[in-house]
């Protein structure tokens, strides 16, 4: 009996690790690839690209930060934190179908399209 009990209470916990590493890789999974600005004014064209590998590249289409800029990203819960080019940057964020919802601290709610 207690070898048993002993069986489930390790089995439950096994379950409960494989649930809570496969909840933090999909969050961190959805949010690569390819994501175009929803702004049609002079940021038409600029996208976000987060790569799988925690690295990402952020073009500008205009202004004056124009221009491709790499950096890194991670995700804890509902917080993205990005560092390009040596400048830190937290934000809420969330992912509802193919739209990705960045909210700056500065400049306020962004969204994105996924792209393809």
């Amino acid at each position: 009996m207690r070898k048993t009990n002993l069986t489930r209470t390790l089995i439950c916990l096994l379950v409960l690790a494989t649930l809570f590493s496969t909840v933090a890789c999909s969050s961190k999974s959805a949010i690569v690839g390819k994501w175009m600005l929803n702004d049609q004014g002079s940021n038409k064209g600029t996208s976000i690209t987060f790569n799988a590998d925690g690295t990402l590249v952020m073009d500008n289409a205009s202004g004056m930060y124009k221009g491709p800029h790499s950096g890194t990203y991670s995700i804890s819960k509902d917080q993205l934190t990005m560092n390009i080019e040596g400048v830190d940057t937290t934000s809420s964020y969330k992912i509802s179908g193919n739209t990705l919802t960045i909210d700056y601290y500065d400049i306020g709610s962004t969204s994105y399209t996924k792209a393809g």
